[in-house]
């Protein structure tokens, strides 16, 4: 839900490798549980608000953090290796981990 309604797979990737973690795993089961869809190369949430309720959930603490671990995280990736999406969205993501408004 840190990205909006939508999310592209190779991204989820990028962001697997950098932070170690298995995320895929847990947006196939958000899938399965019929929260996403996984289509066109992206993970989409079934409706926008279903992705408000996921992100909503959080407190907002905790969605600086996860905005800022995943821009780092992006970041860390081969810059010179980055198309200008990747590079736009790891700064969205720094940017949305400042401090609580």
């Amino acid at each position: 839900s840190c990205f909006g309604s939508s999310a592209k797979i190779s991204l989820i990737e990028t962001l697997e490798q950098a932070l170690n973690s298995p995320l895929a795993r847990y947006l196939d089961v958000a899938v399965s549980e019929g929260l996403l869809t996984k289509s066109d190369g992206r993970y989409h949430f079934v409706h926008d608000r279903v992705q408000e309720a996921a992100y909503d959930i959080m407190k907002p603490e905790d969605r600086c953090l996860y905005h800022f671990q995943y821009g780092l995280a992006l970041c860390s990736t081969n810059i010179f290796d980055m198309n200008d999406d990747v590079i736009f969205t790891a700064v969205n993501q720094i940017n949305r981990g400042g401090p609580v408004a």
